[in-house]
């Protein structure tokens, strides 16, 4: 079976953001690396252009997906399949966020197609509604090389197992031509890309308010994360969002949130694996959500086996499976600073029945 491109995919996104089509499958046709910021910590971000044969438009490419293109995997001309996206709309600019990505064929010999910049054709039609596009791409600033003739791909569609598989539910697959419903995004397409972004996420962890005193005043502050499906992202109060929404936000409630500022995650005080976290701002908005059946409880990381702690890197935050085999007493000694602490023992069993003790 010969690989197709989606057909008119490109459009329909661009006509109607909350449109979930099936099987997308596209090729790219540029890569470039981008910053963000001047923060060192900030995550390395790929933009990509991807065309459905006829149409192309800017993508860019979920952090944690980084590692197809810096292992050689998503590369020019490569397909892709893609079943978790979402459409953010920057000034007069469509750009996609790419959650998930299956590479069909990494190397393809050439572009199909003969695409158009999709948003360059809408604003020209709209200055010229009797105007036809034009045969070429007609705006360089994504920097695709001249198009070629049109290629038939042959190719067998046998897609590369990925090593990222997105938390959607399978039980919800997507539906050619069926919108979005709630217009929100998941939290792991949050960045500082999404613009008018909205979620809607269970809070699973609220922090007490925390308040200091210094040279430069008084404050206050309070933190809680957010999962859905797809992930847990960190939100962080100050001042007078303390004073708007720490009352409003309950541990297990389900919430829609929108229009925070997103800032890059400080990872020494973030252990959710979002590379990115809001902060409340006065315009922020949240509404309480009654409709919480698809919104999960509890979301695991990766989990990681008892044996293979001793790879883990120091400070990490992992999530593991083992049977509790018993508990010891909480005892308490004195540290070498002579303050006083409490510790505990307790023993874990792996599959295996190897046992793993751990000192709290």
């Amino acid at each position: 079976m010969a690989a197709q491109l989606t057909h008119n995919a490109i459009k329909r996104m661009f006509e109607d953001q909350n449109l979930e089509i099936e099987n997308l499958t596209v090729q790219v046709i540029s890569i470039k690396s981008v910053g963000v910021s001047n923060v060192s910590s900030a995550p390395e971000r790929w933009r990509i252009i991807i065309s459905d044969g006829q149409m192309f438009i800017t993508a860019m490419l979920a952090t944690q997906l980084n590692h197809f293109v810096q292992e050689n995997q998503i590369k020019k001309h490569s397909i892709l399949r893609v079943p978790s996206y979402t459409v953010n709309v920057i000034g007069s600019r469509h750009v996609v966020v790419l959650l998930g990505v299956e590479v069909v064929q990494s190397d393809y010999p050439e572009r199909i197609g003969n695409p158009v910049n999709c948003d360059a054709e809408a604003n020209a039609n709209k200055d010229n509604p009797n105007t036809k596009p034009a045969p070429a791409v007609l705006a360089n600033r994504s920097n695709v090389a001249p198009p070629k003739p049109d290629v038939k791909p042959d190719i067998d569609v046998k897609p590369k197992p990925s090593s990222y598989k997105p938390n959607i539910p399978a039980s919800k697959p997507n539906k050619p031509g069926v919108r979005r419903t709630g217009n929100h995004i998941p939290i792991a397409g949050v960045s500082p890309f999404a613009n008018n972004w909205k979620i809607k996420a269970r809070v699973s962890q609220k922090t007490e308010i925390k308040r200091w005193s210094n040279s430069r005043g008084d404050g206050k502050l309070f933190s809680v994360t957010f999962l859905d499906d797809s992930g847990q992202i960190r939100a962080t109060g100050f001042n007078d969002a303390v004073d708007n929404l720490y009352d409003s936000l309950q541990e297990g409630q389900v919430y829609l949130i929108s229009r925070g500022k997103i800032t890059i995650a400080k990872k020494p005080y973030n252990t959710t694996g979002h590379d990115y976290e809001i902060v409340f701002e006065n315009t922020t908005e949240v509404e309480e959500c009654g409709d919480s059946a698809d919104t999960p409880k509890i979301i695991l990381n990766k989990l990681t086996k008892l044996s293979e702690l001793n790879d883990v890197e120091k400070d990490a935050i992992i999530d593991v499976v083992a049977v509790l085999k018993d508990v010891g007493e909480i005892s308490e000694i004195v540290s070498k600073a002579t303050q006083k602490t409490v510790r505990q023992l307790i023993n874990l069993l792996s599959q295996r029945h190897s046992n793993f003790s751990f000192l709290f």
